[in-house]
């Protein structure tokens, strides 16, 4: 991996609900205090947290600095620094949620190196606590939160320039780790994203190509990968964020760098959507409130600046765009769902060829498990699954888009629903 991919800077748009993928305008919103390249980022309780990065100035030591946007008040605070201040780590948000820090790269550009660092901080409290560290170091992997763990892909270690096909899970309960099955490629500055139960691994640089334009999706209860649709636009350095029950991918490095695309896991499709204002890599994306927001980059390289503060956003996707009625065949079963939105109560229906055994779950958008609906062999024929908008612990979800997912045998279908109250 060359050193010419660790390069800085900033940047911040959103995405507002209800207009369609295409032509859009950008507008500026507060930018962040400060300017960085590669942050780690989560949304978590309508705030979106910035956490570490490379800095600015030379030497481009790694940050330890965190901040949070608030989209309500157009601001910014500091919270509590990072323990193991790094640039290129992996986040997720677990169950608890808290917010896990793994990995990333640590140093300056000229002398860095890549850490097994696994670090929590609690909201409630601003804190951080030291967790047992991964078994191994690397950084620009893939981090998901599924089934209650949270699991590590791939990545890069520095001893040996390696990209890696290593998998591990992470138990907080437990506090360790566990080695699983590798990814199909050894990959690194990875995409990725958790949507409808399943982790997205995304373009990025494996052992075969510089930039590969494959898409990975896997299964935690099958412990399984699918290459689903190539994005059109291979690059690194990019990242992502899910709305309305989409992936968009936004900037990068290896083409223009202004791009914007959105996979829809329904219908296995990517669309373009309008490109940035600016063209920048090292970027860090997260929703908030019907909005993606996209957070630091520099220019790409080369030459790798300037470094961007700005903060803009723009309209894509559509709150209206949900499965709503039997009709869409995927692999040869029906599904979708009425109403749509639901107000208290709705059906998920769905039509199987053949007798199945059949696994239906119910996920936020952010990708947490919230309600199992079905699970066992169905026969043939038209089945309604019936969801009251209760969770697991029968509290009341709150407004908001949901997704379902179904899984058929070894195939999984996904749909988008929404919860009115």
């Amino acid at each position: 991996m060359p050193i010419t991919r660790l390069l800085i800077a900033l940047l911040l748009f959103t995405i507002p609900v209800g207009a369609p993928v295409g032509a859009q305008e950008w507008s500026e919103h507060a930018p962040i205090p400060t300017v960085r390249w590669a942050p780690a980022s989560v949304t978590l309780d309508g705030r979106m947290y910035v956490i570490g990065g490379q800095e600015e100035t030379p030497p481009h030591a790694a940050l330890s600095v965190v901040e949070v946007y608030d989209p309500a008040t157009d601001t910014w605070a500091t919270a509590a620094p990072l323990p193991t201040s790094r640039w290129g780590a992996m986040v997720a948000v677990g169950d608890d949620g808290r917010i896990y820090v793994i990995g990333g790269c640590t140093g300056d550009i000229s002398s860095f190196t890549t850490t097994s660092a696994n670090e929590v901080y609690d909201p409630a409290t601003d804190t951080w606590s030291g967790l047992a560290p991964m078994p191994q170091d690397r950084g620009w992997g893939g981090c998901a939160a599924l089934e209650g763990v949270i699991y590590v892909f791939g990545g890069f270690t520095r001893e040996g320039w390696q990209t890696l096909d290593v998998v591990e899970t992470y138990d907080p309960v437990t506090d360790s780790w566990s080695s699983e099955s590798p990814m199909p490629l050894q990959r690194d500055t990875i995409v990725y994203a958790t949507l409808g139960g399943l982790a997205y691994a995304m373009t990025g640089c494996t052992d075969q190509d510089p930039l590969t334009a494959r898409v990975h999706a896997f299964d935690p209860q099958t412990g399984t990968w699918t290459r689903v649709a190539d994005i059109p636009t291979p690059r690194n350095f990019a990242d992502c964020a899910v709305r309305d029950g989409k992936i968009y991918v936004a900037g990068g490095r290896g083409t223009l760098g202004n791009e914007v695309e959105a996979y829809d896991p329904v219908t296995d499709t990517w669309e373009a959507c309008t490109p940035m204002l600016l063209a920048r890599e090292g970027v860090a994306c997260g929703t908030l409130n019907d909005c993606v927001f996209v957070v630091a980059g520099s220019a790409p390289s080369p030459p790798g600046f300037p470094f961007y503060p700005d903060n803009h956003s723009a309209c894509f996707g559509t709150s209206d765009s949900p499965v709503s009625s039997i009709g869409g065949a995927i692999h040869g079963v029906k599904h979708g769902v009425r109403p749509n939105p639901l107000v208290g109560r709705g059906a998920i229906i769905f039509e199987l060829p053949a007798s199945s055994m059949v696994d239906l779950r119910i996920y936020d958008i952010r990708g947490a498990h919230v309600r199992t609906l079905e699970s066992g062999r169905l026969s043939a024929g038209r089945h309604t699954a019936w969801w009251d908008c209760l969770d697991r612990c029968a509290k009341a979800v709150p407004s908001g888009c949901y997704l379902y997912r179904l899984a058929v045998d070894d195939r999984h279908l996904v749909g988008k629903l929404e919860v009115c109250r």
